[in-house]
């Protein structure tokens, strides 16, 4: 199986790949660098930086969607990514909203999740899913640089795939039973979880306490349109 590109005014379980039939949209958590890192990794006064995967890594704390939706008086998760993805302009003018782009507010270490990836502080989560059914190989897609692998369940693979998963956007990992998969979403700040039934997605929604939400029929990509 490889990457599955979604068609974003379509409902997304509509175009579900057998055997999947339950789909989950998972919210990347925001970057919360320690106080004062902006200012002294800046060159000049205004430069604008984003840390690198590895600072991320070593010193970055995951910021949930509720904090920031908190302080920046939005009423739902809609109204944030709307504003979010106005704010980087993958949309077409006539969607934008430039009002909820102006009302995101961060501190000067706190940084928007990482576009087109799975996110950084969710991977091993992702794997561990991956693995909860007994599985006994785990798959890597990306079809923009054709970089496609099948790695038996080990310590060693498991590490291998969240590399994999940092280092490249648009992104699908899955287990070789296709119980579950994820995949990161291009000009976007979510990730989608797939499972053959709609209660695991639940169980493991309830156990793991990611931010996010169970599709419906209609649900698309720009779900917050």
């Amino acid at each position: 199986m490889e990457y599955i590109w979604f068609e974003y005014d379509k409902p997304i379980k509509s175009q579900l790949p057998e055997p999947f039939k339950a789909v989950a949209i998972i919210l990347s958590s925001f970057i919360s660098m320690p106080l004062n890192w902006t200012k002294s990794n800046r060159k000049y006064e205004y430069e604008h930086i984003f840390p690198t995967l590895d600072q991320i890594k070593q010193c970055g704390k995951p910021v949930t969607w509720q904090e920031i939706m908190k302080k920046s008086k939005f009423k739902d998760y809609s109204e944030l990514a709307w504003g979010l993805v106005t704010s980087i302009a993958t949309l077409k003018e006539e969607y934008r909203n430039q009002f909820l782009a102006d009302k995101i507010n961060l501190n000067e270490d706190e940084y928007y999740p990482i576009e087109d990836n799975l996110s950084i502080f969710l991977i091993k989560d992702f794997v561990d899913v991956l693995t909860s059914k007994g599985a006994k190989k785990i798959s890597f897609s990306n079809t923009i640089l054709d970089v496609n692998k099948t790695l038996e369940v080990n310590e060693a693979n498991c590490i291998e795939i969240c590399k994999l998963c940092e280092e490249y956007p648009e992104v699908m990992i899955y287990d070789n039973n296709l119980d579950f998969a994820f995949l990161s979403v291009y000009d976007s700040f979510i990730n989608l979880f797939l499972a053959k039934e709609e209660s695991d997605i639940i169980d493991v929604l309830n156990i793991k306490k990611w931010e996010g939400f169970i599709c419906d029929n209609n649900t698309r990509i720009r779900w917050f349109l």
